[in-house]
């Protein structure tokens, strides 16, 4: 029954078990009152826990709770006093304010900042000392190593910016049915293995789920305007961007959705059952670490369309195909080359020998382009300008001499980092710029004779 104040009274309670729990709020409304006999049916009843916002309690509310042993109310409140004037048992809890940090919004509203509980399994209290929870604040739950379930109440509206972030343990979320916006990164590295959003949703941030590549299923809520599952995968509907695919869905070939224009960031990152992945017709742009850290990748077939993308680490990539009439990228010994930069962006891992001439005409070498391959030697053509941040990192077998081409005025950041048996560098005659930590962690690098053309060394 709702009140003039806005708040629920309990008229009458339809559990007939032994344990009846009242909820805080019904529908989105607060309860705070028990109405005369509303427990007046529960003849099993031997313990009814009440919610901590409970205000008041009518007479004959327990009428023909016969085996009644005990009735639970949070410890300070103001049903307390009224409960054990009625003679009954009453056992206290501690409320759940103790445990969260929150703000109070100038709607009347309350968003969590933090939590300092220690359960795996966690109900979110849709009210906090009266005030209605409409928010997880940013990184609320960061970094929460317990939690392995979590159910927000229906009144939230918004989770903020990296609110479960790191919650590794965690692997169910179950969201409000009022749910409009989950911020970037919300839910990354958690350990979620499905997830079903709300119809009411609006709003899903870059890479809120990206994670340790768990998630075998995305499920949306029927009547969903802005979201939906096409193949699988989550579709933004405006744009029709494809925001994520299920890292551990079960499938080894995958072809983007027709109508698909663009892959959002981290889409396909930590996939670790893709072989072959075909871009398909239509899509302009991938975005960053869409294609990242995918173990078990051999193949992809990229479409006339694309404009923009990268490739991270995919160790068993063999094979990169681009259709004919792609006026951006093209395969140069076995390498994708953005032809209009002439930069050099992915080599598959896979195709590395050893050793790896690079194509006459290249003036760029991309970020992290060689990164983490088997390469032990590499001829750089004349004409290059410049080798990009992380681009040889971690070659550790990369060994002997190497011989910078007197064209190359910049090298990047970490760029031959962790080339362990890298022994001697010839840098040429025109570099200007060493970027930070561009050699670090090449423990057999000898002496280095520095060009009269360089003007800045930046941290090593």
């Amino acid at each position: 029954l709702l009140l003039e104040d806005g708040t629920a009274k309990i008229v009458d309670c339809l559990d007939r078990g032994e344990s009846v729990v009242v909820p805080e709020m019904v529908d989105g409304v607060q309860v705070s009152t028990i109405g005369e006999r509303a427990f007046g049916k529960c003849f099993n009843a031997t313990r009814i826990e009440l919610p901590g916002n409970l205000t008041t309690v009518e007479s004959n509310a327990f009428e023909n709770c016969f085996v009644l042993e005990e009735v639970s109310v949070v410890q300070g409140s103001a049903a307390e006093a009224a409960l054990r004037e009625m003679g009954l048992n009453v056992v206290c809890r501690p409320g759940p304010e103790q445990f969260y940090g929150y703000t109070v919004r100038s709607d009347g509203t309350a968003v969590i900042l933090y939590y300092s509980g220690q359960d795996t399994e966690l109900i979110i209290p849709a009210a906090l000392n009266g005030y209605p929870v409409s928010g997880i604040g940013d990184k609320a739950f960061s970094d929460n190593k317990s939690l392995s379930r979590v159910v927000l109440p229906d009144t939230v509206t918004r989770i903020g910016y990296a609110a479960f972030d790191g919650c590794i343990a965690l692997t169910e979320i179950v969201l409000s049915r009022r749910l409009e916006r989950i911020d970037r990164y919300a839910f990354e590295s958690c350990a979620l293995r499905s997830i079903h959003l709300p119809a009411s949703l609006t709003t899903i941030g870059e890479g809120a789920f990206a994670g340790y590549g768990t998630l075998a299923e995305i499920t949306v809520e029927p009547g969903c305007e802005a979201f939906a599952v096409m193949d699988g995968a989550l579709v933004r509907v405006a744009d029709m961007t494809l925001l994520l695919y299920p890292a551990a869905r079960e499938a080894r070939e995958y072809t983007t959705p027709q109508g698909i224009v663009a892959i959002g960031e981290e889409a396909f990152r930590f996939n670790g059952k893709l072989e072959r992945l075909t871009i398909g017709e239509g899509v302009r742009t991938v975005g960053s670490l869409a294609i990242d850290d995918m173990p078990n990748l051999k193949s992809i077939s990229l479409p006339a369309s694309l404009e923009k993308m990268d490739i991270g680490s995919c160790p068993a990539l063999k094979e990169i195909g681009v259709a004919q009439g792609n006026p951006m990228f093209a395969v140069m010994n076995d390498a994708l080359v953005n032809t209009r930069a002439m930069e050099l962006l992915c080599v598959p891992a896979a195709r590395i020998n050893g050793e790896y001439t690079v194509p006459d005409g290249i003036r760029s070498i991309g970020d992290s382009s060689f990164a983490s391959t088997g390469l032990r030697n590499v001829s750089l053509p004349a004409g290059l300008k410049q080798i990009g941040n992380r681009a040889f990192e971690e070659c550790s077998g990369f060994s002997g001499q190497l011989v910078i081409p007197d064209s190359v005025t910049s090298i990047g950041s970490y760029a031959f980092q962790n080339c362990t048996l890298l022994s001697e560098i010839d840098l040429g005659t025109s570099l200007k710029t060493i970027n930070g930590y561009a050699f670090s962690g090449c423990a057999a690098l000898g002496a280095i004779n520095l060009p009269e053309s360089l003007t800045t060394i930046e941290s090593y």
